[in-house]
């Protein structure tokens, strides 16, 4: 394994530069999935050993392809600390001081991963993933969006951004999905924004006297019926 990923750029999309995640992120998703399957219970006590090693074995048969290492059980906490490094160290460090996240490609897979949907994600079904590249443009957008991209066989070709919401200590998901191409997917994305900071007196209005629930919650609930998940309890 390289010993860091710096997020230099890869190709220009939509006119912004992204920078193509190696293969190392379905390590790094799997290891946000062993999180999840080890904090999921009953009371806090029973957990579900058979998926949590379904899990385990998942990281171990990719380590195998991915890094062409072996390892076992007793190497994943390990290696755990080796793909966040990684990803996420001095140089892919944001500059602006008030920056949604404090490294590039946080967060890796936007409302994709475990992390946000407590959805065991399909990683088999996605082909690419992009972060914004680490530049000077980019280091500045992050204090007001980021953007990310999926190619998926299941959803096409996914564009999201996590933005601030209407109070500036929140945050909330923008998402087009189902495009053939990357710049249709970030096109309609973009203009999903346009749409949310054009509409914020609509909103406002709708919260007071009909309900808080808005076109891009029912967006969210649309995607998340379509992300290539994994059934909880499954053999393999």
């Amino acid at each position: 394994m390289k010993k860091q990923f710096l997020f230099e750029e890869t190709k220009k999309i939509g006119g912004i530069s992204f920078s193509k995640l190696p293969e190392e992120w379905r390590l790094y998703e799997l290891f946000r999935e062993l999180a999840y399957v080890n904090s999921v219970g009953f009371d806090g006590q029973y957990t579900y050993p058979t998926v949590i090693k379904r899990t385990e074995d998942k990281i171990i048969k990719h380590a195998k392809l991915i890094l062409k290492k072996t390892i076992d059980k007793d190497d994943l906490s390990v290696l755990d600390g080796e793909i966040s490094k990684f990803f996420y160290h001095e140089k892919s460090k944001t500059t602006h001081p008030r920056a949604w996240e404090s490294y590039f490609g946080i967060p890796m897979l936007g409302p994709m991963s475990v992390s946000y949907t407590e959805k065991l994600l399909n990683t088999d079904d996605i082909k690419e993933v992009y972060a914004l590249a680490n530049n000077k443009n980019n280091n500045s957008q992050l204090r007001r969006d980021i953007v990310g991209l999926i190619h998926s066989e299941q959803c096409g070709w996914v564009a999201w951004m996590k933005r601030m919401a209407d109070k500036a200590d929140q945050y909330l998901y923008l998402i087009a999905w189902n495009h053939h191409n990357a710049d249709k997917s970030l096109d309609a994305l973009y203009k999903k924004n346009y749409k949310f900071e054009s509409g914020k007196t609509g909103r406002t209005m709708r919260r007071i006297f009909v309900s808080k629930n808005m076109w891009y919650h029912e967006d969210m609930g649309a995607f998340n019926n379509e992300i290539p998940e994994l059934a909880f309890f499954q053999d393999k």
